[in-house]
């Protein structure tokens, strides 16, 4: 199951290192054999799983016999949350298309998308704000000096 998370994330890393291009197909192709109710062939679940206990054996190695205990539950609780932050981002933004905000009719509560477009928009202000600034402060300095 953690092939489904691995694949959007490999697909963004395989843009810059051909290492995750080639982890990324493994990744279609276990989904897309999973899809047709057979077992995967690359076995990349268990590479992942290899590898996060590995890692985690140097440091906590009681942690890690956790993990690698229940490597399938926590898979299925990570394609969980990842579905459901998929449904919300585009609720958000779906309900930012059409309302404005991202809660929908209901406006005032936070809005991320507010926030970021708020602060561009601040950003800009101050440049121009700053550029006019310095332009008036050389004309005074000029006339000052005349």
């Amino acid at each position: 199951m953690i092939c489904i998370v691995a694949l959007p994330v490999l697909l963004i890393l395989g843009i810059f290192s051909m290492r995750y291009r080639i982890l990324a197909k493994e990744a279609f192709d276990c989904i897309f054999t999973m899809v047709t109710f057979r077992p995967c062939r690359s076995k990349l679940d268990q590479r992942i799983k290899a590898g996060v206990t590995g890692k985690l054996m140097k440091y906590h190695p009681g942690f890690a016999k956790f993990i690698f205990k229940n490597f399938e539950i926590l898979s299925w609780i990570f394609v969980a949350l990842f579905a459901l932050s998929l449904v919300f981002s585009a609720l958000g933004i779906v309900n930012y298309a059409l309302y404005g905000n991202c809660n929908g009719p209901q406006p005032g509560a936070f809005c991320i998308i507010n926030e970021i477009r708020n602060g561009v928009e601040s950003a800009i202000t101050t440049t121009n704000c700053t550029n006019v600034t310095n332009a008036a402060h050389a004309v005074i300095r000029s006339a000052n000096a005349s």
